[in-house]
């Protein structure tokens, strides 16, 4: 939603170098990541069209994209939850209301701080 990519939006204004692309939906999500192969996928769950497990799924199965980071970021924290993600492919998964510095820790991990970052 809007509030969680302005809050995305300002954290990573301490990485300049990030280009951010927003998708409001999963199956925009899908097709930034199959035409920018972005360095890093922040994928939110609860999305209008599917939910973010199938995004995940999607972009597994697909050879152009399988091996494109995903880090989810959710409100949901059951370990089953998180486990089910991390095992279906997910690199990280951090849970909201999350804290600037082990975020920007994610992110500079994943991406090495030189490429774009895609929200979906």
């Amino acid at each position: 939603d809007l509030v969680n990519f302005t809050l995305v939006e300002r954290i990573l204004e301490f990485r300049p170098t990030l280009k951010l692309l927003h998708a409001v939906k999963g199956e925009t999500g899908i097709e930034l990541a199959e035409i920018h192969f972005p360095k890093l996928i922040l994928l939110d769950l609860n999305l209008p069209d599917m939910h973010g497990s199938e995004v995940l799924e999607k972009l597994q199965s697909n050879p152009r994209t399988a091996q494109l980071p995903v880090v989810v970021l959710s409100a949901d924290a059951t370990p089953s939850q998180i486990e089910r993600l991390l095992t279906a492919g997910a690199r990280n998964y951090l849970t909201k209301p999350f804290d600037i510095d082990p975020f920007l820790a994610v992110v500079d991990e994943m991406v090495g701080n030189r490429a774009p970052v895609s929200h979906s």
